[in-house]
């Protein structure tokens, strides 16, 4: 199926074999335009189909993508030779299915959904003693849980905050053991052998940062990165 691009995507399209990034809003086509700008790269520029990773946000959107990436390319591509598509989360879990061990996590690790977490966390939070944060309040448990969230945003772990050097006052204390739940929560899922969603993109992005060879070799399997679907971004 070959789609006619607007002005926009044409500009795009021209920019070939090069990083870029394109900010774009909810119904600007942008699922659209990355299923073009693949079909470019394999029929304009000599990329295989399978050295291709389409990276988005949600299962739906990930679907969506595939699809149109495989109504693009159509007859252009052998069966079988497709490219790969996934969520965030879905990736990072297939590198520490592979690599788990690596960044300390079974490799047979199941993923936990946000529920389970939750009442992990409480069962964690529930059976430590404080000195600086008020547990009667139920706001507390809400504060260490979006303290984790924040970590994982970053790409952090507790271990972060509680090697760093800081004065010692009460909001730092405070602070201090919010992150020592957490992380006792982290060696309660290592116990158990699960991980959370956080768990999937913190862990896997330090596989990869520590151990470089480790991420060129992925690199080397996937030349073109394409993400999706706040922002369109082409890495080489």
């Amino acid at each position: 199926m070959r789609l006619t691009p607007s002005p926009e995507q044409q500009d795009i399209l021209d920019l070939g074999l090069t990083t870029i990034r394109v900010r774009a809003g909810a119904g600007t086509g942008k699922t659209t335009t990355v299923a073009m700008v693949i079909s470019g790269l394999v029929e304009d520029h000599g990329i295989q189909p399978e050295q291709i990773l389409g990276i988005t946000f949600t299962n739906k959107a990930a679907s969506e993508l595939a699809d149109r990436v495989r109504q693009t390319l159509g007859p252009n591509v052998e069966p079988g030779r497709q490219v790969e598509v996934h969520t965030y989360h879905g990736f990072a879990a297939q590198i520490l299915a592979e690599f788990g061990p690596m960044a300390g996590v079974d490799n047979r690790a199941k993923v936990i959904t946000p529920t389970f977490s939750r009442q992990l966390l409480t069962d964690t939070f529930h059976h430590r003693s404080y000195q600086h944060l008020d547990i009667t309040q139920s706001r507390t448990l809400d504060r260490i849980r979006r303290l984790g969230d924040r970590l994982g945003d970053h790409l952090l772990t507790p271990g972060d905050i509680l090697t760093s050097q800081r004065d010692d006052d009460e909001v730092w204390q405070a602070r201090r053991e919010m992150a020592e739940t957490l992380d006792q929560y982290s060696a309660d899922k290592r116990r158990l052998k699960v991980v959370d969603y956080s768990d999937l993109v913190t862990l896997s992005s330090r596989v990869v940062s520590d151990y470089p060879e480790l991420g060129e070799a992925i690199r080397a399997l996937c030349l073109m990165s394409i993400r999706t679907p706040t922002q369109l971004s082409v890495s080489c």
